[in-house]
């Protein structure tokens, strides 16, 4: 490939991937239908100085059951 392509290529993927990310994480009520790769809107309002209303990937989800327990810990992503 022509060293002009090569440079064209690469700082097109550098403004694709190169931005801040911006997560979340929280434990919540657990709900088996969630699952990472999932979307979800979240709404938090007055937590401190954070107020969401916003859709927010799932990046992980893990599911924590001990007995008729059921909790998550969810790592989000905003969308």
């Amino acid at each position: 490939m022509p060293e002009g392509k090569v440079r064209n290529l690469a700082e097109t993927l550098l403004k694709a991937k190169n931005r801040l990310k911006r997560t979340l994480t929280l434990e919540a009520i657990g709900d088996s239908s969630l699952r990472a790769g999932n979307s979800v809107l979240t709404v938090i309002e007055n937590l401190g100085d954070i107020s969401l209303n916003q859709m927010m990937l799932i990046e992980s989800c893990t599911h924590n059951i001990k007995g008729s327990h059921h909790t998550m810990t969810l790592n989000l992503m905003y969308v």
